[in-house]
């Protein structure tokens, strides 16, 4: 399992309110810093 699939199915485990603000700040870091990994920790 990658990284990005551990952190989706990280966000997969939230409630269905929390999942869009989830997605759309991970969005952001993604515009703002695309040399970023991601990792669950």
């Amino acid at each position: 399992m990658t990284e990005e699939s551990k952190v989706d199915a990280y966000i997969t485990t939230h409630a269905d309110f929390a999942r869009p603000t989830l997605t759309h700040f991970r969005t952001l870091v993604h515009a703002a810093r695309p040399q970023a990994s991601e990792a669950i920790k």
